[in-house]
C-alpha cells in the first residue's frame, strides 16, 4: 500500500490485512470496491465520529486503480479475460490531520464510566 501524508500528524489509525483495509472503526473490502475505473473513497469526520463519503472534514482517502485482467485458456482453447486479484500494493491512502477529540461537546451528556 502507498501511505501519503497530505498533513503532519496525528492521523487516524488504520490496518491492512489481506484485501480489507480498516480505517479507524470502518472496514473497506478492497476487492469489493474494485471496478473497471478508478474508485476513490473519502472518509471524514461526522461529528464524533467518522463516515464514507463527504463529513465535516477529510481524515483520509483511499485511491483503488483500476481492476487488471489475465488471459486464461478455456478448455476449449479460447482465450477469455479473467479479473486479476486485486494489488494492495497499488492502492494508495491518503491521510489528513486527525485528532480522534470529539469536535464539540454541546448536547453531549454521555460519560465513560471512569468519569461516574
Amino acid at each position: 500500500m502507498i501511505v501519503k501524508e497530505i498533513q503532519p500528524a496525528p492521523h487516524v489509525g488504520w490496518s491492512l490485512v489481506g484485501e480489507t483495509l480498516t480505517v479507524g472503526p470502518l472496514s473497506i473490502d478492497l476487492a469489493a470496491e474494485e471496478k473497471d475505473s478508478q474508485v476513490i473513497i473519502d472518509i471524514s469526520r461526522e461529528g464524533d465520529g467518522l463516515t464514507r463519503g463527504m463529513g465535516d472534514g477529510y481524515v483520509a482517502s483511499v485511491l483503488i486503480p483500476p481492476r487488471c485482467y489475465e488471459a486464461e485458456e478455456t478448455d476449449e482453447g479460447e482465450l477469455v479475460l479473467v479479473p486479476a486479484q486485486i494489488n494492495t500494493d497499488a492502492v494508495e491512502l491518503m491521510l489528513w490531520q486527525y485528532d480522534d477529540q470529539p469536535q464539540t461537546t454541546e448536547g453531549n451528556d454521555i460519560k465513560d464510566e471512569e468519569d461516574n
